[in-house]
């Protein structure tokens, strides 16, 4: 093959890749090696003989300049040279030989791909929820496309949890993955601790191909190529310090809890509930037992009113400030609460809301801390390849019932039992059996908000509520009473059927409950 500048000659490599003791070489004028030693070839007269030499070499490098030719017609000889000395075999014997430093290769030369025989992997492993949250998927992905009918839920060697082995609902392939991405669904976990999967090796890519988890060329290894990982589900813990606390002008108020065990945080969120009729005078913070203080709120919310059981979660998606008063939901507080991961919750937590402007005071009803423990293992973000003793075993979605239940629940609600005025006044933030003022001059007691619900003969006196208040009430008192409630009575009941038991004229719009 000849260069513009080049002599045209050719090496030729012997079949150890080695040159010739006939071949031509040079940096400067051989740009090229291709096969030269024992060729079969056509012949005079017809026939073919095995013959050696640059004859046999050269036609294979001017047959690869054809092809590339073929391919792009529109290309310069410039570019066609490049193109075959560019994709080389690269041979370390030739490095200091010739000036491309390889053996010409026509399949590479025009485009040709390498047949796959790589395996698959997974290389990316995440559980769909993460802390104390439930978790009913995983997500796995491959190094490359999957053939969606080899990977079955029978390719499920495992999936098992703190409470045993977990039934698997199905795989199914993620939309716009490319077949490289799969959920293997099962049934809603909340208990806390380590769950495993393990995948077994026999999952094949389009070509075939069985898994090489591990990576060393042999496929399908029936041990050793299979995928392991874990997630965790952190326990719960709920604490609350009561109030109310009246926000003076110009001052401060404060409530306090106290956590009473041992816990190390993983994740803490932080729930207020206040009233007070100009959000942008408070700055709130919270300050734990080492001293570490966050600020949740630094005056926001302009001239809006309240904080109406409002989270404060680093995680959320809206920034306090960006957020508009009444605030409800979830925001992600000025100051970061992961100031406090990995710290020890036990002592006591004050949360402060400082009012540092004139004309506009409020009461700060309670708040509480929603505190999150590892209980071992790594979070809910999967870990891949850990190995534990759990049952090689699983069940399909056909062979067992499901095994959520309400024992599974990952909360532990910390601190007094919960009666049915409890669960009303800590949800409206009543002090207990005393009245809270409301909007509007009106007055609500627990216990009358309590027994009104479970049918009780009291008579109504001043408190009234529009419908999504009571559908909370009814929420709240079903989610948190225990067996010694008589709001177990109210559980047959619709929230219509509570609605309906308030007369006609004691309805009227409370601007501050939650629409």
């Amino acid at each position: 093959m000849a260069a513009a500048t080049r002599k045209a000659t050719t090496s030729t490599p012997a079949p150890a890749d080695n040159l010739t003791t006939y071949s031509n070489y040079g940096v400067h004028t051989v740009d090229v090696a291709a096969p030269g030693q024992s060729i079969i070839s056509t012949w005079t007269n017809g026939g073919y003989v095995t013959t050696s030499g640059t004859s046999m070499a050269t036609p294979m490098v001017t047959g690869t300049l054809a092809l590339v030719r073929a391919v792009h017609p529109d290309w310069s000889y410039a570019q066609i040279i490049n193109q075959v000395t560019s994709t080389v075999d690269k041979v370390s014997a030739l490095a200091s030989k010739i000036a491309s430093g390889g053996r010409v290769n026509a399949a590479r030369a025009v485009g040709a791909s390498a047949a796959d025989t790589t395996g698959p992997r997974v290389v990316a492993a995440t559980a769909n929820a993460s802390g104390s949250k439930p978790v009913s998927a995983v997500r796995v992905t491959f190094s490359e496309a999957v053939n969606p009918s080899t990977f079955t839920v029978n390719d499920i060697v495992s999936l098992t949890g703190p409470r045993g082995t977990l039934r698997v609902t199905g795989v199914r392939a993620v939309a716009g993955s490319g077949d490289t991405a799969f959920d293997i669904t099962f049934d809603t976990q909340t208990a806390p601790g380590v769950y495993k999967l393990v995948l077994g090796s026999d999952i094949r890519d389009r070509a075939g191909n069985r898994m090489d988890q591990n990576r060393n060329g042999i496929r399908g290894e029936s041990v050793a190529d299979r995928f392991t990982a874990s997630f965790t589900i952190d326990r719960l813990y709920t604490y609350t310090g009561r109030g109310p606390a009246d926000i003076n002008d110009n001052s401060r108020a404060g409530l306090t809890l106290t956590v009473d065990r041992d816990i190390t945080i993983s994740d803490l969120n932080v729930q207020v509930h206040l009233t007070h009729t100009n959000d942008s005078n408070l700055y709130i913070h919270l300050r734990g037992p080492d001293g570490t203080d966050v600020v949740l709120a630094n005056r926001r919310g302009g001239n809006g009113n309240n904080y109406w059981i409002t989270v404060f979660d680093d995680e959320a998606a809206t920034p306090v400030s960006a957020g508009q008063a009444p605030f409800t939901g979830s925001f992600r507080p000025d100051g970061s609460l992961s100031a406090f991961d990995g710290k020890n919750a036990r002592g006591t937590w004050t949360l402060w809301v400082e009012d540092r402007a004139a004309g506009d005071q409020g009461v700060l009803h309670y708040f509480s801390l929603m505190i999150e423990e590892r209980v071992s293992g790594n979070g809910a973000a999967v870990t891949a390849m850990e190995e534990t003793d759990a049952t090689p075993s699983v069940q399909a979605a056909s062979d067992a019932p499901s095994q959520t239940a309400a024992s599974e629940q990952a909360t532990s609600t910390v601190g007094n039992t919960m009666t049915s005025e409890d669960v009303v006044s800590d949800y409206f933030n009543l002090p207990g059996r005393e009245s809270a003022p409301a909007e509007g001059g009106h007055s609500a007691s627990s216990v009358w908000m309590s027994s009104r619900i479970v049918g009780a003969a009291d008579t109504v006196s001043e408190m009234h509520l529009k419908r999504t208040a009571v559908d909370l009430v009814f929420t709240a008192g079903r989610g948190k009473r225990d067996a010694r409630s008589p709001l177990l009575e109210a559980s047959a009941l619709s929230s219509d059927d509570l609605f309906a038991s308030f007369e006609a004229d004691e309805l009227t719009t409370l601007t501050n409950t939650p629409s």
